[in-house]
């Protein structure tokens, strides 16, 4: 038997700009009890091929001392996007939340971002292509789940 099962995780502030943090609800079940807690770690992806840019967002602990059903929030900092070209952040990236048992990776939730350019006059001749204007929108309907084998 899975120790923990993800029953839904809502995006609570879809649409909002790159720096907005990233915030979701997550309602979990665990199922049996174990000596130590779960974690969940926030990771962004720019590019499957070149991990250099990865960040490790946020690490979150979740306890699996008691069973039932738990809800929580997650309130993720934004990437650092100093480095990153604006071409960077407008090709696809991914928010990836894993789940992990004593450093063993248990379960993986992959969601696509598409990152887009707003400009509120489009006539406005001194607009400038910086970070304020770009908007981040979660695919939230279409994760990426993936379960990996549980050994207690």
């Amino acid at each position: 038997m899975y120790p923990i099962e993800i029953l839904y995780i809502k995006v609570l502030n879809n649409f909002c700009n790159i720096n907005s943090l990233f915030i979701f609800e997550v309602l979990y079940e665990i199922k049996s009890t174990l000596e130590t807690d779960f974690h969940i770690n926030a990771i962004y992806i720019t590019s499957p091929l070149e991990k250099k840019n990865d960040q490790e967002l946020e690490l979150f602990t979740l306890p699996a001392k008691k069973t039932g059903k738990f809800k929580v929030i997650l309130k993720i900092q934004p990437p650092n996007y100093n480095n990153f070209k604006l071409e960077e952040l407008m090709e696809v990236t991914v928010i990836l939340l894993t789940v992990s048992y004593q450093e063993t990776e248990l379960i993986r939730i992959g969601y696509y971002l598409n990152n887009e350019i707003i400009i509120g006059n489009e006539t406005d001749q001194e607009f400038s292509l910086n970070k304020e204007n770009i908007m981040r929108k979660i695919l939230s309907d279409k994760p990426r789940i993936t379960y990996f084998p549980f050994f207690s």
